[in-house]
């Protein structure tokens, strides 16, 4: 069996009709993301995806309440809220919260697409 080269592969992903072209470009993507090399050339091991429905929920019951502002949520609790995004970062930060969610809540009310 011949081994795979870089040209090899791409002559055959040239070949491949666009809809698998886009389907092999996300499979790649996906498996870059998931095995990220170190700088000591071992594989970092991959991030769990954490499930977001607490803050969902948090979202829908109070984004009135922080409207255009920056929050950091840690499941259903509120851990730092700013109109500047700096000051929220450094908050977490020194509480050492370690991968809460970060978002700018937008106006509930608005239409959207306003500004464009």
């Amino acid at each position: 069996m011949s081994e795979a080269t870089v040209e090899s592969v791409l002559t055959v992903f040239r070949r491949l009709p666009v809809r698998e072209q886009a389907q092999l470009l996300e499979i790649l993507a996906h498996e870059l993301k998931r095995e990220k090399p170190r700088e000591n050339g071992q594989v970092s091991p991959p991030v769990v995806e954490k499930d977001r429905s607490r803050e969902e929920k948090w979202l829908a019951d109070h984004s009135r309440e922080y409207t255009n502002q920056w929050v950091a949520l840690e499941g259903d609790q509120l851990i730092a809220h700013s109109f500047n995004a700096a000051e929220v970062f450094a908050a977490v930060k020194s509480l050492g919260v370690e991968r809460p969610l970060f978002v700018r809540v937008e106006d509930p009310d608005a239409p959207p697409f306003a500004g464009f």
